[in-house]
This record gives structure tokens, sequence and C-alpha cells, in this order.
């Protein structure tokens, strides 16, 4: 048990090469935890906006492995990364921000 004691994730992948939104981003990024995803259209928009994570090319390995190494090598871009992305779930994912924008729609 011990050994799982400092056992902490520092990011969070995402692989699916069909998703279509990915809450599993907005979960990770609620933790200020940065992703790794396939370079896909809708995964692309999602982490390119919020500036929270690594694109890799699906089923490049030698890509997972790199973007795995800068993101628990470099802390400072982990750091950033993550809390680019808590900013965008609490800016733009946040309830007030859907009811808000969903209230609009339904007035339009």
């Amino acid at each position: 048990m011990d050994a799982f004691k400092c056992f902490h994730p520092c990011f969070q992948k995402c692989f699916s090469i069909c998703e279509s939104f990915g809450l599993t981003y907005l979960e990770a990024w609620y933790k200020k935890k940065p992703v790794i995803g396939a370079d896909i259209p809708p995964v692309r928009e999602i982490i390119q906006q919020a500036k929270g994570g690594l694109l890799i090319e699906s089923g490049n390995t030698d890509q997972l492995v790199q973007a795995i190494y800068i993101l628990t090598t470099n802390k400072e871009l982990n750091h950033k990364l993550g809390l680019n992305g808590y900013k965008t779930v609490l800016n733009t994912y946040s309830e007030a921000n859907i009811m808000h924008k969903f209230k609009k729609l339904m007035l339009n």
C-alpha cells in the first residue's frame, strides 16, 4: 500500500476516435489536470480552445509516450495546461453559464 501513497496522476488521457464532446476532459480540468487527447476535430476544438492539453495522432504510441513524458517532466507546463482547462470549465461550462445560454436560446 505504501508504494501507491505517492502516486498521483498528473494528467488525464483520452483516446476515443469518435468522441462528440468529451466530458472526460471537463472532469480532468475541473481537477486542474491537463489532458492528452486524440487529434480528431471535436477533441481538437475543445482542447485547443481551452489550451488545456496536448493532442496526439490517434494510434501513434510514440506521440503518446512523448506527451506523457512532457507532462510528467515539465511541471510548469503541466500546471499551466491544467489551470487553463480549469478556468475554461469555470468560465464556459459552469451551471450558471450554461443556464444563461439556454435561456438566451429559448427566448430567441
